[in-house]
């Protein structure tokens, strides 16, 4: 009985971390209208957490690392708190830059467009306001 409650489990694991990769897959490849600017043409000036950091957020990674995702994950982005805390202590750069010592978010797939690594670096750089 052990064995096939351990079994369930593992399978029941696995869905959850493949339903959360095939999803952040899709927004990477369809980015909403608005994500991602024309070549040459990315603004990373001013960046305020609600208007451009907190869509961003929202659009790559609230599919493992929302409040609620965070069976999945153990992470959750979602709000300034969770998200500041995550800039804080240097993993969210780290992450999304694919950095040594760092794990590569998002899992599994290419990392986020420089233009839009940029205007969270612009931010974070600027003291990660809550505007």
């Amino acid at each position: 009985m052990k064995k096939i409650i351990s079994i369930l489990c593992f399978c029941l694991l696995l869905m959850f971390y493949y339903s959360c990769s095939k999803s952040n897959e899709t927004t990477q490849q369809n980015p909403p209208p608005g994500n991602n600017p024309p070549p040459g043409a990315c603004d990373t000036v001013n960046m305020q957490y609600a208007a451009h950091i907190a869509p961003l957020i929202q659009t790559n990674c609230f599919s493992c690392h929302s409040t609620a995702n965070m069976a999945i994950s153990g992470i959750s982005l979602e709000g300034y708190a969770n998200l500041k805390a995550r800039v804080d202590d240097g993993k969210l750069l780290g992450t999304i830059t694919h950095a040594a010592g760092f794990s590569p978010m998002p899992k599994g797939l290419p990392k986020l467009s420089d233009c839009n690594i940029n205007r969270i670096r612009g931010w974070i750089n600027r003291g990660a306001p809550n505007n």
